[in-house]
């Protein structure tokens, strides 16, 4: 059985319009200062859309994350149907599961051993494909309980990443886990977080919200989403940062995506009230020497 994936006609064709008319409003909203260059993020986001509308890229993007996950014990891919799959049609297997949130009253082992799993692949993601499934949405996500595997779905939003962006993301990770803030600012000048232009104040705050973000690396054990408020401070501190000390900067296109599947997986994991060790899950990226 197949599932197939229909484009809406004209959306291709739509996709530089409806993003200007979006940039557009935020500035007449005045949400932004006008001082601030959006430009190279409009173009990244006309970039990705153009990408995600390319049907036949993503049937590439998730053959070559598949062969990632070759043998995998925790996670499936749908195969694709290259003879019946265009620019505008995605032909794919049909892959029977349910939506992962219905998890919520699955018992607590269940939840902990799945979303150590989706933590572990994100850093896979990152320091081993180099290929980030950027998009979040829990809709990409189905359970099947008769394999206790995670089918994962929608690879439109899939981006091939730098090995610079890697290596300095592997060293913000360890200096987040040695509790290293010179470590951690070395590493969000070479990712472009931060600039030397930016304040000291401005820096340090940076560098804090980069800890307080990788607090559960640093726990001795396994770290509660479900009881944790890391969103909500993490929110709090970002307004902070953006209104307080006026830190209007622009970060690398790619740094985005990965904080925003980041982002998403916390969301996720706080959703399921999973408990998960992070060192265990980031182990093989790890260094246990300090910086």
């Amino acid at each position: 059985m197949l599932a197939i994936k229909i484009q809406y006609p004209g959306i291709k064709k739509s996709i530089d319009s409806d993003v200007n008319n979006v940039a557009t409003l935020i500035k007449l909203a005045g949400v932004i200062p006008k001082t601030l260059d959006t430009q190279p993020l409009l173009n990244e986001a006309k970039a990705q859309l153009q990408q995600e509308a390319d049907y036949q890229r993503e049937a590439k993007m998730l053959s070559a994350y598949a062969a990632n996950l070759e043998g995998s014990e925790y996670f499936i891919v749908p195969s694709i149907a290259p003879e019946l799959t265009t620019q505008n049609v995605l032909a794919m297997d049909f892959i029977n599961g349910v939506p992962i949130d219905e998890l919520i009253d699955a018992p607590q082992e269940t939840r902990n051993t799945l979303m150590t799993a989706l933590m572990a692949l994100f850093f896979d993601e990152l320091f081993s494909f180099k290929l980030l499934q950027s998009d979040p949405n829990l809709a990409n996500y189905l359970y099947q309980p008769d394999t206790a595997k995670i089918v994962l779905l929608d690879f439109g939003a899939t981006r091939v990443i730098p090995d610079e962006i890697a290596q300095g993301y592997q060293a913000l990770l360890n200096a987040a886990y040695h509790n290293d803030h010179e470590a951690m600012k070395s590493a969000a000048l070479a990712i472009g977080l931060i600039l030397p232009s930016h304040t000291t104040e401005q820096i340090d705050a940076v560098v804090s919200i980069g800890m307080l973000a990788c607090e559960a690396i640093r726990a001795d054990a396994s770290y509660d989403f479900g009881e944790s408020d890391l969103v909500t401070r993490l929110h709090d501190c970002g307004m902070a940062l953006t209104y307080e000390l006026d830190f209007w900067h622009t970060p690398p296109a790619d740094a985005i995506f990965i904080h925003r599947k980041l982002g998403g997986l916390f969301l996720l994991a706080k959703r399921l009230k999973a408990q998960v060790d992070m060192k265990y899950a980031a182990g093989a990226w790890l260094n246990d020497s300090a910086q």
